[in-house]
């Protein structure tokens, strides 16, 4: 299923939401999606709901039908480990 960010902080289940204009082009331009069809958004906070294209057009809005149970992060430690290069390129690595 498709995703995609909105910003709406008191957005609730039933609410209609319009996307941002770069959202909106892409689902209408790039995914070609049509109306009716369901999507996933994700409000940056840790909220991922449930929705349905109700309009299409210069900004689409979408019909918000559930709202999934925020998850505790992860909090396992993130380990990032880099190999040694030969001559100038490490220092582009470590710059």
């Amino acid at each position: 299923m498709r995703r995609f960010f909105f910003d709406d902080r008191n957005a609730g289940v039933g609410d209609r939401v319009h996307l941002s204009t770069e959202e909106s082009r892409h689902i209408t331009k790039v995914l070609r999606l049509k109306e009716g069809e369901q999507i996933e958004l994700l409000d940056g906070r840790g909220g991922l709901y449930s929705a349905v294209i109700s309009s299409l057009g210069k900004t689409v809005v979408v019909e918000l039908i559930a709202k999934e149970v925020q998850r505790e992060p992860d909090r396992r430690p993130l380990i990032v480990g880099q190999g040694l290069l030969k001559g100038k390129k490490m220092e582009t690595v470590v710059q």
